[in-house]
């Protein structure tokens, strides 16, 4: 019968006071600027390091875009870790952190995916027709691929997310 005289004086209009788990499901205010700048520097040295690639005629080789997860990786890792270094009284819990993490992921992979399409629409399409032949599909275009690109980038910011927050997690929660 407890349960519901809670109910019941929550329906009538009297407040409770706010308990330590209802703190832990609010997102930081904080979160959405450091996901802005860790995507946005994480995306600047995606582009970079395909353009290097590009520079040094590497960017057929096609085993070599799985350096782009170590950047992704130790763009989410370094976004996590200054988020919580920036303040000492900051609570990271599990929704900052994958609130964080995936979002730090998805705008890098979103802004990587977007230059990538542009690039083999306008800039190179030869490199296109290259990967048509290593892609075992028949039917690949400029946007398959863009498409492509991103969804490469989803699976690597789970895992990195959840491995990052093994290390930034406050340990104090209850």
């Amino acid at each position: 019968m407890a349960f519901s005289n809670e109910h019941e004086s929550s329906a009538l209009g009297q407040t409770h006071v706010a308990s330590p788990q209802v703190d832990e499901m609010r997102i930081d205010q904080m979160v959405p600027s450091f996901i802005l700048k860790g995507g946005l520097l994480t995306s600047v040295f995606l582009i970079g390091y395909f353009l290097l690639a590009s520079a040094f005629d590497f960017k057929e080789i096609v085993e070599l875009r799985y350096l782009n997860i170590l950047i992704l990786s130790a763009g989410i890792f370094l976004t996590e870790y200054f988020f919580h270094r920036h303040g000492r009284d900051r609570n990271t819990n599990y929704l900052n952190g994958v609130a964080l993490g995936m979002g730090t992921g998805l705008l890098a992979g979103a802004i990587f995916s977007i230059f990538f399409y542009f690039f083999i629409k306008f800039f190179a399409p030869e490199f296109g027709l290259v990967l048509q032949e290593v892609i075992p599909f028949s039917y690949v275009t400029a946007e398959l691929l863009g498409v492509v690109a991103f969804l490469e980038t989803l699976l690597p910011s789970f895992m990195a997310t959840f491995i990052a927050l093994q290390y930034f997690k406050n340990v104090d929660e209850v």
